[in-house]
C-alpha cells in the first residue's frame, strides 16, 4: 500500500515530512482523496439521518416550548439528570425518544408538587390538550426510530459476521458470496466514436461475480489458512431473475468444485433475484438434496450488500486502472468474447503477479434458448422469508426419501433454532415458456466493417456534391516546421 511506504522507508521520511507525503497521496491516488459526493448509500439509512432525526429534533424542541408555556419547570428534573444528551451524542435516538415518553407520561405521578402550583383548569389543559397529543406523536416517532436503528444495527451485524468468516472460516466448511455487478457496456475501444456511444446506450453484458473460499490443505485447526478462488461469469442474458442466480451458482460450484462433504454456506445480498421463493427451493431443496450436504443459506442486510465482491468488481472495472479499462485503452472490446479475453488478460497477470494468491476463473455462461417450463417454489405461512437473514437446509441421512429440513436461525450469528415445519411447494408450468431476454443494437456498426475501396460510400457521393465549393484557403493544411 502506498500509504505504507512512508512508514517503512526511512530515506523518505529524512526528504520528505507527513503532511506533504499526505498531500502526494491525495493528487496521486483517488483512494485517499475525500469524497465530495455520498453514492449508492442506503436509503434506509439515509432517510434516518437526513430526515428522521432532523424531524425529530424539530419535534423535541416544539414539545418542550409548549410544554413550559403551562409549566416553566417541566423539563428540570429531565435536564438536570443529562443522560438524554449522552444519548443523542451517540446516536442512540430512539433510546432518548423512549426516556422522553417515559417522562412525559409519568410526569403526572411523579412531580405533583410541581404541577400543583398550577390551577385546576392549567393542570387539565396540561394533561389533555398538551401531554396527550405529544405522547401520541412520540409512540409513532419511537416505533419508527426503532425500527431504523435495528436495520442498523442488522447490517452491521450481518456485515461483521460475513467479513470474519474470510479468516475464521470453520473446519470443514466452504462459503461461496456471489453478486451480480452493474451491466458490461458495449462496445469500448481506445478510440469511440459516436455510433459506439449510442450502442452503449443499449447493448450491455451481465456479469456475475463470486468468490468460493475454502481451507487450504496446510490449514490447522491452530492456524487456520484459507484459499480464495474469485468467478467471472459473463452472459448476454441481460434478465436477472431467481432462475438466473440460480443457474449461475451452480455453474460457479461445477466451475470451482465445491466439496460434497462438509458444510456449504451461500451469502448474497437481499435482491429479489437471491432472496425469493425460487431462491429457497433451489438452496433448501434442490441443491440439499442433490449434495447431501448442509447448506447454510446467509443474506446480507437490505442494501448492506457491500463485501470482497465489489473489491472485486472495482479491480476489473471500466476506470483508468481497472482491468477492463487497461485492456480497452489498448484493444477493443466489441463482444462477449473479447470482454471475456479481456478479464481473461487481467485474471492472468495478477496470478502471475501474486502466484500464492487467490485464484480466478472467468468463463462465459450460455443459458438455454428457453426460461424452465416447469418452475418451483418453497413457502411456508410461518416463514416471511424478507424477515429472516439465516437459514438452514439439513439433509435427511437415512435410507427413507425424507426432504431435508429447513431451520430459521433470523441471524447468522444466533444459536437458536426455530424448526420449519408447515413448509409446501407450488408449481408452476408454463406450456410455451418466454425466451431469455438479450440487448440489440439496431442501427449501423460501422467499427465492425471494414471500408471498401470498390464500394460507393456515402462521402464519395458529398464529395461529388460539393468538389465545386473549395474550402477557403486559411483552413487548408498548411507546411510548418
Amino acid at each position: 500500500m502506498p500509504s505504507t511506504i512512508y512508514d517503512s522507508e526511512p530515506q523518505l521520511r529524512e526528504k520528505m515530512a507527513a503532511p506533504t507525503c499526505r498531500k502526494m497521496l491525495r493528487e496521486c491516488f483517488g483512494e485517499y482523496r475525500v469524497g465530495s459526493r455520498k453514492t449508492d448509500m442506503c436509503t434506509h439509512c439515509n432517510t434516518f439521518h437526513c430526515q428522521l432525526v432532523p424531524d425529530f429534533k424539530q419535534f423535541m424542541q416544539k414539545a418542550r416550548r409548549d410544554l413550559e408555556v403551562v409549566l416553566p419547570v417541566y423539563f428540570r428534573a429531565w435536564d438536570a439528570a443529562g443522560r438524554a444528551a449522552e444519548d443523542a451524542q451517540n446516536g442512540d435516538w430512539a433510546k432518548v425518544a423512549s426516556a422522553l415518553l417515559k417522562y412525559i407520561h409519568t410526569h403526572h405521578s411523579r412531580f405533583q408538587n410541581e404541577r400543583e402550583t398550577l390551577s385546576r383548569a392549567d393542570r387539565l389543559t396540561l394533561f389533555s390538550e398538551v401531554e396527550a397529543p405529544i405522547e401520541l406523536e412520540l409512540k409513532g416517532r419511537l416505533s419508527l426510530l426503532t425500527a431504523f436503528q435495528w436495520h442498523m444495527v442488522s447490517a452491521r451485524r450481518q456485515g461483521e459476521y460475513f467479513r470474519s468468516l474470510i479468516d475464521k472460516l470453520a473446519q470443514e466448511h466452504y462459503l461461496m458470496a456471489y453478486d451480480f455487478r452493474q451491466k458490461l457496456r458495449l462496445p469500448l475501444a481506445p478510440t469511440e466514436t459516436g455510433p459506439m456511444w449510442h450502442c452503449q446506450q443499449k447493448v450491455s453484458l451481465a456479469c456475475w461475480g463470486g468468490v468460493f473460499v475454502k481451507h487450504s490443505t496446510k490449514s490447522t485447526v491452530a492456524q487456520p489458512q484459507v484459499d480464495l478462488t474469485f468467478l467471472l461469469f459473463l452472459s448476454e442474458v441481460v434478465e436477472q431473475p431467481a432462475e438466473a442466480s440460480n443457474l449461475m451458482l451452480q455453474e460457479a460450484l461445477n466451475a470451482t468444485g465445491a466439496p460434497f462433504s462438509g458444510t456449504l454456506q451461500l451469502w448474497s445480498d437481499t435482491g429479489p433475484h437471491f432472496r425469493s421463493a425460487g431462491n429457497l427451493f433451489f438452496y433448501a431443496r434442490k441443491l440439499c438434496q442433490a449434495r447431501k450436504q448442509p447448506i447454510q443459506i446467509r443474506w446480507l442486510a437490505e442494501q448492506h450488500g457491500k463485501s470482497i465482491l465489489d473489491e472485486m468488481f472495482a479491480w476489473t472495472g471500466t476506470h483508468r486502472d481497472g482491468w477492463l479499462g487497461k485492456h480497452a485503452a489498448r484493444f477493443p472490446i466489441y463482444n462477449i468474447d473479447d470482454m471475456a479475453q479481456a478479464l481473461k488478460t487481467g485474471a492472468a497477470a495478477q496470478m502471475q503477479k501474486d502466484p500464492s494468491g487467490p485464484k480466478w476463473i472467468v468463463k462465459k455462461v450460455r443459458y438455454p434458448e428457453r426460461r424452465a417450463s416447469v418452475r418451483q417454489f418453497l413457502h411456508a405461512p410461518s416463514l416471511k422469508i424478507t424477515g429472516t437473514y439465516a437459514l438452514d437446509a439439513e439433509p435427511h441421512h437415512g435410507q427413507a426419501p425424507v426432504p431435508p429440513a429447513l431451520v430459521n436461525r433470523i441471524f447468522a450469528d444466533s444459536d437458536d433454532r426455530c424448526r420449519v415445519l408447515d413448509w409446501k411447494l407450488e408449481t408452476l408450468t408454463e406450456d410455451a415458456p418466454e425466451t431469455w431476454r438479450k440487448t440489440f443494437f439496431d442501427g449501423p456498426k460501422p467499427w465492425e466493417e471494414e471500408v471498401d475501396w470498390r464500394a460507393d460510400h456515402h462521402l464519395k457521393r458529398v464529395y461529388e456534391a460539393q468538389r465545386n465549393r473549395p474550402p477557403p484557403r486559411q483552413i487548408l493544411p498548411t507546411k510548418t516546421l
